[in-house]
């Protein structure tokens, strides 16, 4: 990958992710490097990042875009505080702060892109787990209601019986014995008839 930094040409290909630039000229860096510089030798700049070039970009690459872009914005601004409180002239090129500002808005357009793609895919994800649990929960409880309906019905069945059995089997005081014997006979005979 090649970036293009004012008249600098860097090759990030044989920097290694994990290993922070080193910084070799110190506070050197907010510097140009030219005290006074001619007209003829200040270049405009190139065109700032589009959000379309930085959609493509990795975090990482982001990252590293954004501290190669905030270590240009301080060096612009401390030149033109250079130059217009030292040497009282006009800060050369001032377009150059103002694509450096705008590829940095543009980098938090783009990761405020992917923070909301995340957050929706995230969003997605739970509204399917509750719609799975919500099913699961109307199968439990469609299954207790048949469960509590097969329980009903049991205890129903069984009230009845019960009570069918007291009312063949109940006599009363004043019957004689020979009353009894023919009610039970009558009420064996009838239960076998259902059977």
């Amino acid at each position: 990958m090649l970036c293009l930094l004012r008249r600098r040409v860097v090759w990030s290909s044989n920097i290694s992710p994990c290993k922070p630039l080193r910084m070799e000229r110190g506070v050197e860096e907010f510097f140009d490097g030219q005290v006074k510089p001619e007209a003829k030798d200040i270049q405009t700049a190139g065109r700032p990042w589009r959000a379309q070039d930085l959609r493509g970009k990795s975090f990482s690459d982001l990252h590293k875009l954004w501290f190669v872009l905030l270590k240009e914005r301080n060096m612009l601004l401390t030149e033109r505080e250079q130059f217009t409180s030292l040497e009282r002239t006009k800060f050369p090129d001032p377009s150059r702060l103002k694509k450096v500002r705008l590829s940095m808005n543009r980098i938090k357009v783009v990761l405020g892109e992917r923070i909301r793609a995340q957050a929706k895919v995230l969003a997605e994800e739970k509204i399917e787990k509750l719609k799975e649990e919500k099913k699961k929960f109307e199968e439990e409880s469609l299954k207790i209601k048949e469960r509590e309906k097969e329980a009903w019905r049991l205890t129903t069945e069984e009230l009845k019986r019960e009570y069918t059995r007291r009312r063949l089997h109940a006599t009363p005081k004043s019957w004689t014995e020979a009353q009894k014997v023919l009610v039970t006979q009558e009420n064996e005979q009838s239960v076998a008839n259902r059977i």
